[in-house]
Formats: C-alpha cells, structure tokens, sequence
C-alpha cells in the first residue's frame, strides 16, 4: 500500500509538473464588440415607434467555429452597457488569434427575453424589407471597440423566425498586426563604397514591426521556452534563421497572415526612415547611445524591445539590441551582388551565408551600427552594418522582426 502511495504520489507531482503554466500557451484575444443599430419599420408593424430602442436590454449572439457553434458564444446574452445614439458596446469578449468566425444569430431582446429585434439573413423572405441585406466583415481587436454596422428589423407583428440570421465572418486581429507599420514605398539608393557601386532600389508598400519579436511573443507560438529565457519584451535571441522560418511557418498558420522576414533591401529603407528619413547616421539620431544598446551603455545583455528612442516611422532597436535576420544571403565577398544597378523589391538568393542587420549589444565599433551610406554595405570584415553566418547557426545576439506586404 505505501508503494501504491508513493508512486500514486509521483504520478501527480509528473502531471502538475507537466501542465505548468509556462508549458500551457492559450493565444488569445480579449476586447469588445460594439453595435451600432439601424431599425427599419415594417409596414405591418403594429408598433407606432418601430425604431425605438430604449426597451432594449441585451443582445443574444450565437457564432460558430469551424462549423459547430462556439461554446463561449452559444446563444451569449451581452448586456447593454452603454447605450446611445443606437450604439450598443458589449461586456468583454474572448476569442483565439487567427481563427475564422460566423455570426449566426444576432438578436436585440428585452428584459423579458423577448426579441424586438432582429437581422434578416440576406435572400430570406424579408430581406427585402432591408434596404442593404447584411453581407459584413468585422474584426475583433484586443482593448478596443470596433463598430459593427448592422440593419435589423422590427419583430412586431411577425415570429423572429421570419427574419432568419445573419451570416457574415469574425477575423480576429493578431496581436502581431497592431504592432505593424506602414512603410510606403518609394525609391532610394544604396551606395557599396567597397565596390564603388550604387544602386537604385524601388519597393513597394509593406508592413514592418515596429519591435522586435519578444520573448512571450515566441513562447505563444512555439510553446516552448527560447534558448536564454529571460521572458516578457526581451528580444528573442540565439535563434537561428531557421528557428526563425518555423516560427514565421507556425504563426502563418495560426493567424492566417502572411508574415516574413524583411529583404535587405526592405530593413535598410525601413531603418532609414522610409520617405520621413532624416538622414541620420543611425536609425533614429545621430547620437548612437539614444537609439541603441551597445556595448558601452548594455552591461553586455540585450535589454526589453521599446526602451530607447525609436526612428522616423516609429520603430523601436532597428540599431542595436539584437543583429535581426533578413530574407537575404550573402555571396562570398559580403558585398550586395544584385543582377542589375536598377531594381523593384530585390532580393539576393545567390550566397551560401545568412545575412542580418543592425548590430547588437556586445559591439562597440560605430562601423557596426551606421545605416548612412558612408558606414553600410561594404563587406562585413570592414565594419559595415551587416552580419554573417549560417542557417543553422543560433547566436546570441541575432533576434529578428517581422514585414508583412500591403
């Protein structure tokens, strides 16, 4: 009996052990969903103010997931908690990052759970009485309201059954989109004073990130804990950039996004600041020790993403804190070795060697960290602003941040 205890005892401590919090990842998006309310009077309404909201005390929502009704919002009942100018805003909602979402039922209801209201589904027998049958999109962000516009029609003199349900899908919004930057595209040069060459690059408008991909961030997709774990806004390090392709692939595939990692071409447009740029010698000032962690001011560690000055278009360690990887390879002088002095969106696939940009807290050298054209582009053993290594190899100081395209 002492045995059967002992090892009943062991078999529990291994499954509390084994669901520790830090090993459970629920991605998940909190917010609020607001209404705002178009009645219409129904001709045979028996109601003299059909539009009048003010007995209106809740709405009844059903969505589905994937097919089957989604258990948290399975006829949910919100409650009005501000009600004005025919704008309803619901309690706190909960839903998972990148999943797909139908709205099948959408009923306005009184305190008696009678249903004054209701949205006629488009090609119903009343969807005629709509002026513009319901076809909608929303989305769904964490701590924000977002307005959803929706027609509904007065129940009086008819069954709610009459009015069928509106069907329209829920993207919820990744936590990784409020943090994406519009870059606009436009054309600049990049001069290799090396090689005594100058391109002409043109891109096309992208997103980019305005920090780099933290710690929690890569524990929320992947589950498990980065090499180094410190944890919350710290940069994700001692990633290879093939750790950093599965991490795109698995968020890609949770969000139904499209993320990657930025061309050479994309990060240094970026880090100059885009069509705002300033021309500064670094990204963000001139003075390096506002916009960047580095060896004489970082203790030797990388620090939490957002801490220093950020640059024209917003964003935050584009010099400094972690090298960051980029789409690119490098050939094997180092240089840029694109086919053609001109080019849209390049990107060179030609080398061997893992290109990244930025530098990183353990460098001292202002070679390292310039973005201008006198200090960037040459070869990496003459102090420009890019880094070389393998696929396969994880550094500590090579994090990486996301684009995504227009």
């Amino acid at each position: 009996m002492k045995q059967f205890s002992l090892i009943s005892a062991m078999l529990i401590i291994f499954l509390f052990v084994s669901c520790s919090k830090d090993d459970v990842v629920m991605p998940t998006e909190y917010g609020k969903l607001s209404f705002n309310i178009n009645t219409n009077k129904l001709k045979h309404s028996k109601t003299k103010n059909a539009g009048d909201l003010s007995e209106v005390t809740h709405a009844i929502v059903s969505i589905k997931k994937g097919g089957s009704v989604f258990q948290d919002y399975d006829l949910k009942k919100i409650k009005v908690s501000d009600w004005g100018s025919g704008k309803l805003v619901s309690d706190e909602i909960k839903l998972w990052v990148g999943s797909d979402y139908e709205l099948v039922r959408f009923e306005l209801q009184n305190k008696d759970n009678k249903t004054l209201y209701a949205a006629p589904l488009s090609g119903s027998a009343l969807a005629s009485k709509v002026k513009k049958p319901l076809a909608l999109a929303f989305s769904v962000e964490a701590d924000k309201t977002t307005p959803l516009q929706v027609e509904v029609l007065s129940t009086a003199g008819a069954d709610p059954s009459d009015f069928g349900f509106v069907q329209f899908n829920v993207k919820v919004v990744s936590g990784f989109d409020k943090e994406m930057v519009l870059v606009n595209g436009g054309t600049y040069k990049i001069v290799v004073p090396a090689s005594k060459t100058t391109y002409k690059v043109t891109l096309d408008d992208y997103y980019i990130a305005k920090y780099e991909v933290t710690q929690e961030q890569w524990l929320n997709i992947m589950g498990t804990k980065p090499k180094g774990f410190i944890g919350g806004n710290y940069p994700v390090n001692n990633i290879s950039k093939a750790e950093a392709l599965e991490f795109i692939k698995k968020l890609n595939e949770k969000t139904g996004e499209n993320y990657r990692l930025p061309t050479e071409a994309e990060w240094l447009f970026a880090a100059r600041g885009g069509n705002k740029s300033k021309a500064y010698k670094f990204a963000g000032n001139d003075n390096l020790a506002t916009v960047a962690w580095y060896e004489d001011n970082s203790s030797m560690k990388v620090h939490p993403v957002g801490e220093k000055l950020a640059n024209e278009l917003g964003l935050y360690d584009m010099t400094g804190n972690v090298w960051e990887w980029c789409a690119d390879t490098y050939d094997r002088t180092g240089y840029l070795a694109y086919d053609a002095l001109e080019l849209t969106n390049p990107k060179n696939e030609k080398g061997n060697f893992m290109v990244s940009r930025g530098g990183a807290f353990d460098l001292k050298s202002e070679g390292y960290f310039r973005i201008d054209k006198y200090g960037n582009n040459g070869a990496f053993w003459k102090g420009s602003n890019r880094n070389i290594t393998y696929l396969e190899a994880s550094v500590e100081s090579i994090g990486f941040r996301l684009v995504k395209d227009n």
